[in-house]
């Protein structure tokens, strides 16, 4: 088994009522994406695309220790990029 490993996506999500007006079918699911919200705001129905770059490590056949940095970009022109969020995911991932 290789040891290390590196990966990449990209992935969306983009509901047709994407005008951010906090109406439509995706407003029936709360706050989608990592953004933290303004005060007193619920915005579901926005764009949002992710890009992803992770590395990974197996410990043994069953066991990889993972690192994810990820960019969600909300595209939403009335936030100008407020909203985006960039990070760091860590996991300890097993199979049984």
């Amino acid at each position: 088994i290789k040891k290390w490993y590196v990966a990449g996506r990209f992935s969306g999500w983009d509901p047709e009522d994407s005008d951010a007006n906090g109406q439509g079918a995706s407003a029936l699911i709360p706050h989608p994406g990592l953004a933290m919200w303004p005060a007193g705001t619920t915005i579901t129905d926005i764009a949002i695309y992710r890009t992803q770059l992770g590395a990974g490590y197996f410990l043994r056949d069953d066991l990889v220790v993972k690192a994810n940095f990820f960019l969600d970009d909300y595209r939403e022109k009335d936030y100008d990029g407020k909203l985006d969020v960039s990070g760091i995911i860590l996991s300890l991932n097993g199979t049984f």
